[in-house]
């Protein structure tokens, strides 16, 4: 009689005829297909369902024991130091018996390493008809830290190293669909939570994909639209963000800000329109966010209702230009009868004389203030007319100089100025950067009590050629400026608090008129200050061959 072979010999041909046996479908046996059938029925289980229920454990003891060369499956878990059997292909009475039995026990409340396979002294009869098992392999699912799910599986052979293996993919499937699903339920707790804290902010919140389409929309937005999130979520901003007067605002913003990776807030004023075509004025606020490479792929906006606050604000101004123009006849009447006694002084005493200059004196104030309520109002309400076109800004800057160069020598000031030797040729409005130009000067004579004021144009310092701009600074040896007040000294009606300038006149609005010119006209002013040490007022204009001059009319 033949010598049989070892078993691991046997095992190893047993797997190795199985993978040829696979690779070549026409001669694949159908218990081997049955085989395969069942574990890939165990996979596409655990690919759709990790829960923990009898009905999930008994699936995969009953797949298992028909994949594997096994006389019993035990799936059972272990809490409070008991065993608690989850599925079973043993009768109840043989599972009783290996329940019941201490040193068995044992063996299954020590797991060992996961997938050993180790002999059973005296064995474990299975069935009666069976020889006994001798191997118990255990695999521990380890599902979660509170639920220690082990698979013991009894054989007369050890299991095949390919059906170890397939376990250990088992079980490791089984964790990371597990830590999926957990993954999945933290997200899920997550979003409800930023949606109900979105939902209680006070201000509205809108999130926007790379294509602009709404992601996020609170409760504050239903109120201030009218458009639910159901009905704002999936559709472009400006179906549901309407803009009348521009409703692609929100996709030129994000084309600009591309071009510059370094800028991504914004802030600005708006008229919408809602659901109701009401109208509605707005302040939003927002960022945009960039991926590692630049792409802007969401937009975040924060908006607030201001519909009340520019109602206030066009109140205001409607009661100001209806006071300044009511103003300004008699003014002009008053202005009128001073300059004609102004030309008849040789009956006046020289206190009269003294008195009739004072007056024209007040009056020239009021004239100017009523000139400078104006201006604020047609800044705001957006009704001045700005022509850009190429402006030689020297002989304007000489000119203005000349004007005023008997006032800086009356009070023993120094106006100096070097005339340039490159072009000075820049994109602006003409009268309207003559008047930027005239305030800045009289502004620092005003508040220069000795010293000299000194105005130069230089060509401002750019990365690249091609946006080329000169800088036109105004700089000073006056009182300056305290630092806490320098963020608020182009505002609307602010005054220096200062003693020293308690005999100098101004309602507050020249810095203001000053930046907006300057804003419309596509350039920016800045200044630098320090108490006692003087002020320097910069200001920044495209050159005729900067992109200025494509700006459209403000």
């Amino acid at each position: 009689m033949a010598k049989q072979p070892p078993q691991s010999e046997k095992s190893a041909v047993s797997v190795w005829e199985q993978w040829l046996q696979k690779l070549n479908t026409n001669v694949q046996p159908r218990y081997q297909l049955s085989i395969e059938q069942n574990r890939f029925e165990l996979l596409e289980l655990l690919t759709k369902n990790v829960a923990t229920t009898p009905h999930f454990f008994a699936r995969i003891g009953t797949i298992l024991a028909h994949s594997l060369y096994a006389d019993a499956v035990l799936i059972y878990e272990k809490s409070n130091q008991k065993l608690s059997p989850l599925f079973s292909t043993l009768s109840s009475k043989l599972e009783d018996s290996i329940m019941s039995n201490a040193r068995l026990q044992s063996k299954l409340s020590d797991t060992g390493k996961s997938g050993t396979s180790r002999r059973i002294h005296h064995g474990v009869t299975i069935k009666a008809s069976e020889p006994p098992a001798r191997y118990l392999t255990q695999v521990p699912l380890q599902i979660s830290p509170s639920n220690e799910v082990t698979i013991a599986i009894f054989s007369q052979d050890s299991l095949l190293k390919v059906d170890v293996k397939f376990l250990h993919f088992i079980t490791a499937m089984m964790r990371i669909r597990r830590r999926q699903a957990q993954m999945g339920q933290a997200l899920n707790s997550e979003t409800e939570r930023l949606s109900t804290l979105t939902h209680h902010l006070s201000e509205g919140l809108m999130m926007l994909d790379k294509d602009l389409k709404v992601t996020l929309w609170n409760r504050p937005l239903q109120r201030l639209t009218g458009f639910s999130p159901r009905e704002a979520i999936g559709k472009t901003y400006e179906k549901v963000f309407y803009r009348p007067q521009n409703p692609q605002w929100l996709m030129e913003l994000q084309a600009e800000y591309s071009q510059e990776s370094l800028k991504n807030v914004f802030t600005s004023d708006l008229e919408i329109r809602t659901k109701r075509q009401e109208r509605r004025w707005i302040n939003v606020s927002g960022s945009f966010l960039r991926t590692s490479d630049g792409t802007i792929n969401q937009t975040i906006v924060i908006i607030r209702d201001i519909s009340r606050h520019k109602e206030l604000e066009n109140r205001k101004n409607e009661f100001i230009s209806i006071a300044t123009h009511e103003l300004r006849t008699p003014i002009t009447a008053i202005k009128g009868y001073l300059h004609l006694l102004q030309r008849d002084t040789g009956n006046l005493t020289d206190k009269q004389t003294n008195y009739l200059h004072r007056a024209i004196e007040a009056n020239d104030r009021l004239v100017r203030l009523s000139e400078d309520l104006l201006q604020v109002i047609h800044v705001e309400e957006n009704r001045l007319q700005f022509t850009l076109r190429p402006v030689n800004i020297l002989p304007i800057t000489r000119k203005v100089i000349s004007d005023f160069t008997p006032k800086a020598e009356k009070k023993g000031l120094e106006l100096r100025f070097t005339a340039p030797e490159f072009p000075t040729t820049i994109a602006a409005d003409p009268v309207r950067i003559e008047q930027v130009i005239a305030n800045l000067i009289d502004n620092a004579i005003k508040y220069t009590n000795h010293g000299y004021v000194q105005v130069s144009l230089s060509p401002a310092n750019q990365k690249t050629s091609e946006d080329q701009r000169i800088t036109l600074a105004i700089k000073d040896t006056g009182i300056g400026i305290n630092t806490k007040e320098l963020p608020y000294i182009f505002d609307k009606f602010h005054r220096l608090h200062n003693a020293r300038l308690s005999t100098e006149s101004g309602a507050g609005l020249g810095l203001f008129i000053v930046k907006s010119f300057i804003e419309k006209q596509g350039g920016d002013i800045t200044v630098k200050s320090k108490p006692n040490r003087g002020s320097t007022f910069t200001v920044t204009f495209g050159a005729v061959e900067a992109k200025a001059l494509g700006r459209k009319n403000p």
